[in-house]
């Protein structure tokens, strides 16, 4: 646009420089998506027996299922996209009645913790605001 005007630009972009990788953060987020794709494979164990081999294929499906939930838009907190995403990859592998049960144990788990964190926090405030 800049050219089709002959305007000269208003201000020069600023850029950012990283003096170095932020490693804390991402092995932050590491830390969390192993944490969560553990509670994925307990569930599947519990559903159905499972040997440790298969751990390595659960937690490359869930972190693939659970990244394409998480970066595809219009899907609020990847629902719908995880589950079909973990039901396609898993389904080689387990039968389809354990993967869906799974997803949705999953799924129900993951909501009900974070219910009880935000139930805790509001209680928390409110006895902050109290005192």
């Amino acid at each position: 646009m800049r050219r089709l005007t002959d305007e000269p630009p208003k201000e020069e972009p600023v850029l950012l420089k990283l003096k170095r990788y932020p490693v804390k953060p991402l092995l932050g987020e590491m830390g969390f998506v192993l944490g969560r794709s553990l509670g994925f494979i307990v569930i599947v164990m519990a559903l159905s027996p499972v040997s440790w081999a298969d751990c390595p294929v659960l937690v490359s499906a869930f972190c693939l299922a659970w990244l394409l939930g998480l970066v595809v838009p219009g899907a609020p907190g990847g629902v719908g996209i995880f589950e079909a995403t973990a039901t396609a990859l898993l389904s080689g592998h387990l039968p389809i009645g354990v993967i869906v049960g799974s997803v949705v144990c999953y799924r129900m788990v993951g909501t009900l913790a974070e219910l009880i964190g935000a139930v805790v926090f509001w209680m928390q405030a409110k006895l902050w605001a109290d005192s």
